[in-house]
């Protein structure tokens, strides 16, 4: 692979540290952001005069996407400040909650304060527009000012009339500090503040300025990140915008985390926007998965080699998967084997064929003999006999169980349970999340720094294993810190996630592979309502996926009755399937009462307990930490 690195243990987890410890592009520099910047398969989809909703949860690229989107991105991704050059032309704000939620109560009606938000949004995309003027300005001095336009353009924001650029965005700033002085100080004044229609200042100023490179055909794009934070009057005000987009050279895109937030109402009755006549949504998890993910997700970590200099590392040669056969070996498979080998040579109604027989099934497949005789309470010579008097169904069973026994066959011994190993494998637990992916391949190679190995050698399938629970791990930690729900999502993501672990641990073959869940409510509950914004916050922070109840497809939630799985990269911290597979039912007061800290383990042992079938609740050992 090259000897451009020190491989030095220090200095290699320094360098990994510089190139993949920084994951969340809000606290990256703009370098570092565009040095990393990889544009995903669906970015096309973006483009174009058409508004945009781009839909995903925390870590899926949103916001490093929309930033690339803006003008001073476009200029670094693309590497030249001449706007004809670039894929697009546009400007990134990201909708600040202590901003928007100033705009409400304090004794002032909703009417007045959307008068108010109407016209700080006006100022607000106005100076983003004026701001690309002057960037363009700056470069090649190509800009041009209609003075008439540009009276209009001043007259209808109450602003003094201005005759260049500069001045013109000092008007905007000032005028901006203004509605902010009067929200602050007080509101009677906010009686007196001047008012503009949505969108009309726009419509002036695109007029006023020349020479921007912008036209219907290549529009500038207000990349607006965070939509979820508005207020729903503060949306409808925004959609009325995106309603208008018509004749102006101008558009939307809007990240959102997930479908159920976006609010479809106008300022006007009877005129929602709607999918496709008005706006597009982009579903990034939808967009990238299986192998586009995968090629996307090359993509992007070779770029991070590329920033310690060793682009040409490999990180499905780097990090190696185990086939069925080599990880039931690894986890005591031989040892299970030798136990029932024993077993049937020692059992007189066994006879030499049969004997034979087992001994030329491989470690996987004895152990398969085994376990089921287990689960399913019947001698083992029964199923030994099955084996070999009906290949097609033996086989059939091999293919729908033989990755659910795995998670049994090390039971209380020490060491690894399951392993959680490979690039296709890493790829899977991330399911779109370009964030968790770089997180798991960043603690994998750390982990791998720490024992002295360098980038030229292989990372242990055990340092992947832990280097993936470990991230599931953090990832639940952390959730106290990312959303307002944070004690209740961590709450719901350990009861939910011993559940699946316990079930996979111990009814592999009884009920293999649970890892989904539908609820169902019970009709006029007030609470009900409570478990939606649950569910929906879980999905939007990325803890939970979604998906169409009859489709089994990820996408909008458009039915009472979709089907929720904890995200994947958590599967490793709990030891479960990390594919999906199979459902299970939960009521909606179940749910509750998993975010509950003296009602979560009883529920958990409950929901178990019916399950596993008739096993005593108190009896089952969970596989969850302590509930915080």
């Amino acid at each position: 692979m090259g000897d451009g690195l020190i491989k030095s243990g220090s200095n290699l987890l320094e360098q990994l540290n510089r190139a993949f410890g920084q994951v969340r592009a809000e606290y990256q520099s703009d370098d570092e952001l565009y040095r990393q910047f990889s544009a995903p398969l669906y970015f096309n989809q973006l483009l174009g005069i058409s508004p945009s909703f781009l839909v995903g949860g925390r870590g899926t690229g949103k916001t490093t996407t929309l930033r690339s989107m803006s003008f001073g991105g476009q200029a670094r991704v693309v590497g030249s400040d001449d706007p004809r050059k670039w894929d697009v032309v546009g400007a990134y704000w990201k909708v600040e909650p202590n901003v928007v939620t100033v705009f409400r109560g304090k004794g002032v009606s909703e009417e007045t304060w959307s008068a108010v938000f109407s016209q700080y949004l006006n100022l607000k995309l106005s100076s983003m527009v004026v701001d690309y003027a002057i960037a363009v300005d700056a470069h090649a001095q190509r800009t041009n000012l209609d003075d008439h336009q540009l009276l209009l353009f001043t007259r209808s924001l109450h602003m003094e009339p201005s005759t260049d650029l500069t001045q013109l965005s000092q008007a905007l700033d000032l005028a901006l500090v203004d509605v902010e002085t009067k929200i602050n100080g007080n509101i009677s004044g906010l009686a007196t503040l001047p008012v503009s229609l949505p969108g009309r200042p726009l419509d002036y100023l695109f007029k006023a300025i020349g020479g921007l490179a912008v036209d219907r055909s290549r529009p500038f794009m207000f990349c607006l990140d965070e939509y979820e934070t508005l207020e729903i009057y503060q949306k409808k005000i925004l959609n009325t915008l995106i309603k208008q987009v018509g004749k102006a050279p101008y558009t939307f895109k809007i990240g959102v985390r997930n479908r159920l937030s976006i609010v479809t109402d106008t300022l006007i009755d009877a005129q929602p926007i709607q999918d496709p006549a008005d706006f597009t949504t982009v579903d990034i998890i939808s967009d990238l998965k299986g192998e586009s993910f995968e090629k996307f997700a090359s993509t992007v970590i070779g770029q991070r080699f590329d920033l310690i200099g060793r682009g040409e590392v490999d990180p499905a040669i780097i990090l190696p998967a185990l086939t069925l056969e080599l990880e039931a070996d690894l986890l005591g498979a031989g040892r299970v084997r030798d136990e029932l080998l024993s077993k049937m040579t020692s059992d007189s109604t066994v006879g030499e064929a049969e004997v034979e027989f087992l001994r030329n099934l491989s470690n996987l497949q004895a152990c398969m003999v085994s376990k089921w005789a287990d689960s399913h309470h019947e001698p083992p010579s029964i199923v030994l006999r099955f084996a070999m008097t009906n290949p097609k169904e033996w086989n059939g069973r091999m293919v729908n169980y033989g990755y659910a026994m795995l998670f049994s066959l090390r039971e209380k011994r020490i060491g690894e349970r399951k392993y959680y190993a490979g690039w296709k494998q890493y790829c899977q637990l991330a399911d779109g999340n370009i964030r968790y992916l770089i997180r798991l391949v960043y603690e994998a190679l750390r982990m791998h720094a720490l024992e002295g190995g360098g980038l030229d050698s292989q990372v242990s399938v055990q340092h992947q294993t832990r280097a993936a629970a470990r991230v599931g791990e953090t990832t639940i930690r952390d959730l106290q810190g990312w959303s307002r729900h944070g004690a209740a999502l961590t709450r719901l993501a350990l009861g939910l996630g011993s559940i699946f672990g316990t079930l996979a641990r111990e009814a592999p073959l009884a009920t293999p592979e649970v890892n989904q869940f539908r609820v169902t409510y019970a009709r006029g509950r007030v609470e009900d309502a409570d478990v939606d914004q649950l569910l929906n916050e879980a999905v939007g922070q990325g803890i939970l996926l979604s998906f169409e109840g009859d489709k089994n497809a990820r996408g909008s939630v458009v039915t009472r009755e979709p089907d929720y799985q904890l995200h994947p990269v958590l599967s490793p911290y709990f030891v479960y399937s990390s594919r999906r597979k199979r459902r299970m039912h939960l009521r909606a007061e179940q749910i509750l009462a998993l975010t509950q800290r003296e009602s979560a383990n009883s529920t958990a042992r409950g929901i178990l307990s019916t399950r596993i079938g008739g096993s005593d609740a108190e009896s089952i050992q969970l596989s969850l930490l302590e509930q915080p």
